[in-house]
Order: C-alpha cells, then sequence, then structure tokens
C-alpha cells in the first residue's frame, strides 16, 4: 500500500511514490506532468511487488480514450517507475526511484539508463530520484530528495548538481516551460531558476517563514512569468517571473477541515487545478483562475485519495486517484472516475502525464506503462 500523503495539522507526511510528492513534473503534485511543464509531478514511490500482472486492456475510459495493455518498461526497480513526463504523443521520458529513466519514442520504450549517481540509499524517502519535466524531446530535467537535478539533451544525462546546499527533506518538484526556463522548489520552502545553463542561487519562498509550511510540495509552470506552487498547509503561492507573491489559502467551502492539497497542474496562466483530500472517505478537486480559488468539487467516485495530477492546452486535465481511476476535465465538466488499470492486475498506476487530450501515459509501481487510445 501507498503510504498517505495526506498530514496532520501540524506534519505533512510524504508518499513513496513519484510526487511527484517527490514529484512531478512535467508535469505533476506526486507526480504530475503538465504538457511541456510537469509537476512530476514529478514526486514518492509506492512499494514494490511481483512483477507478475495481467496484460488484459482496461474495459473503462479515460477521458481521452480507452488504455492500452500495459507495457512493461523498467525491470531494474522492484519498485516500479514513479514519475513521467510527455510532450507529444512521440516522446516521454519515466523514472524509477533508483535513478533510471526510460525514453519513450514513437511507440517504443529505451532500456534504463541510470541517470543519478548520488542516489545511494536504495530509495528511500529522502534518497531517490523524484521528479521530470520535459519541455521537449531535447530538453528534459530530473531531480531527486537530496536537491539534485540532472539535464537531458536528448542524447545524454549531465551529472548530478546540487541546486539547494540543503539536505533534503523528500519534497523536491521541477517544472520546465522550455530549455530556457525551469522553477524548482523544495522541502525547504526554497526555490531556484534555471535559464538555460545555470541554476540561480537558491532563495526562500517566503522569506518571512510566517505563512507557509516548512514543505512545498509541488510546482506547475504554464509560463516563465506564470507558476504556482502548494505547501503542506493548504497554501498555494505564484510566481511571476521575478517574484514570488504572497501565499493563498486554498477555499475549503466552508468545511471545518481544510482539504490537503499538494498536488497541482497548470494548463495556461488562467486554468490550474489542485487535487487533494481531508482523509481517505473525501478528495476534492479545485480550480484556479490566476487569482482565485474555487470551492472544492467532492469527488464522485467512491471514497479514496488523488495522487497526480496532469494538464494540457485546451485546457485538458486529468487527475490520478490511489485506487487507480481518473477523471478529466474538458474545459467545461468533469467526467466520472473510470479505471486505468485492469481489475485483474496486481500493478497500481501512481503517476501519468497528458501531451494533449487525445494522448496520456500513465506509470505504475510494477514498472509498466499504459498509454490512453482516442
Amino acid at each position: 500500500m501507498r503510504p498517505s500523503l495526506k498530514r496532520s495539522r501540524a506534519t505533512l507526511l510524504p508518499r513513496r511514490v513519484p510526487i511527484s510528492l517527490l514529484a512531478v513534473a512535467s508535469a505533476g503534485l506526486l507526480v504530475a506532468a503538465c504538457g511541456s511543464s510537469s509537476p512530476s509531478a514529478s514526486s514518492p514511490t509506492t512499494s514494490g511487488g511481483t512483477s507478475s500482472r495481467s496484460t488484459a486492456s482496461t474495459q473503462g475510459t479515460s477521458g481521452s480514450g480507452t488504455w492500452s495493455a500495459p507495457v512493461k518498461v523498467d525491470t531494474l526497480d522492484r519498485q516500479g517507475l514513479n514519475a513521467v513526463s510527455c510532450v507529444s504523443s512521440t516522446f516521454c521520458v519515466a523514472i524509477d526511484s533508483q535513478g533510471n529513466a526510460f525514453v519513450y519514442t514513437s511507440g517504443t520504450w529505451s532500456s534504463g539508463t541510470n541517470i543519478d549517481a548520488a542516489i545511494t540509499g536504495g530509495g528511500t524517502l529522502g534518497d531517490q530520484l523524484s521528479t521530470i519535466s520535459c519541455a521537449s524531446s531535447t530538453f528534459c530535467v530530473a531531480g531527486d530528495t537530496k536537491y539534485n537535478v540532472m539535464v537531458y539533451n536528448g542524447t545524454s544525462w549531465t551529472q548530478p548538481q546540487s541546486v539547494d546546499p540543503k539536505s533534503g527533506s523528500q519534497f523536491f518538484s521541477v517544472s520546465c516551460t522550455s530549455a530556457t526556463f525551469c522553477l524548482v522548489v523544495d522541502g525547504a520552502s526554497d526555490s531556484t531558476t534555471y535559464n538555460g545553463s545555470t541554476w540561480s542561487p537558491a532563495q526562500g519562498v517566503d522569506p518571512n517563514g510566517s505563512v507557509l509550511s516548512s514543505e512545498l510540495t509541488q510546482v506547475s509552470c504554464a509560463t516563465p512569468a506564470f507558476c504556482v506552487a502548494m505547501d503542506g498547509a493548504d497554501h498555494s503561492i505564484t510566481y511571476t517571473g521575478t517574484s514570488w507573491g504572497q501565499p493563498q489559502n486554498v477555499s475549503t467551502g466552508g468545511s471545518q477541515q481544510q482539504p490537503v492539497v499538494p498536488y497541482v497542474a497548470c494548463a495556461s496562466t488562467t486554468f490550474c487545478i489542485g487535487a487533494g483530500s481531508i482523509n481517505a472517505t473525501s478528495e476534492y478537486l479545485v480550480t484556479y483562475d490566476g487569482s482565485s480559488w474555487s470551492k472544492p468539487q467532492p469527488s464522485d467516485s467512491s471514497p479514496n485519495e488523488y495522487n497526480a495530477v496532469t494538464c494540457a492546452s485546451g485546457p485538458f486535465c486529468m487527475v490520478l486517484e490511489a485506487a487507480g481511476k481518473t477523471v478529466s476535465y474538458n474545459g467545461t465538466s468533469w467526467s466520472h472516475a473510470q479505471p486505468v488499470e485492469p481489475s485483474t492486475s496486481a500493478g497500481q498506476a501512481n503517476a501519468l502525464s497528458c501531451a494533449s487530450a487525445s494522448f496520456c501515459i500513465a506509470v505504475d509501481n510494477l514498472g509498466y506503462a499504459l498509454v490512453s487510445k482516442p
């Protein structure tokens, strides 16, 4: 079972899946990836299990169609895949907690390449590859929970580079809009930007520390001048290209308990999705218009937890539940929950990325990937 990301009012508990909270990307909070950016959602990993599973196609539909039969991608890590970022129907990158990356090109997955020599702890919460965000087929950034980043140029990855001198606290998220702009947030409430060649010094997002939790869980950027980050105490904070604004509360619609909303994905400067829950019996979706958050919309499926959210232009967004179901948004309304994994499968989808309304990839804790079919 996946550890809960929900926290008491004082402490946000990290999950071992991508989140990407140790994630995502590109878009993705645990792991989410938004078109050319990923909240990766990026993202912690689920626990491992046997590698045997059914390969039957699901009967349900996603917002963009049915899901394909699962394809085995990762034979290297028994904990499976924990984050994925797609920029088109012909290019995606998935990662596992042990530091391996897998490239999807025109329907074919590469074998795993270890890109993170800094990982030495066997995939423990504070020592794992956690987030991935791709802006194009020749530019991706992956990050680990020690605040190291690796940059992909379409052929090879750079060596791990630290972007924050602090030791890391299990949360790390990167979102890239182009090869000349990425934004990173981490569990120390620091952020840093990439300009195509160098990373800026890490700086506090909330220097006074009076509002934000000490843990930023995920970030999603629609443009270099518009990014939204979430913290562990139901706040969002917006980056304008040069500075961070004031933290905002995520509205609870009058509820006595605030929903934990650790996941965010932005399709544009005027549309973002937040996903979270109060407890195991209630989950909520909220939308952001660039200035304020909507009241929470409860899930229409059986109670569970949201695991990841991804958005593409349109807007089109998809949210993943811990039970392996998705709900999608077509710019006007939400779909009913539909399964990704077949009911006979031992695997559990734990991250996804949509490049468009007609192409999404989900990855699971046994190292399989599934593709949505229009």
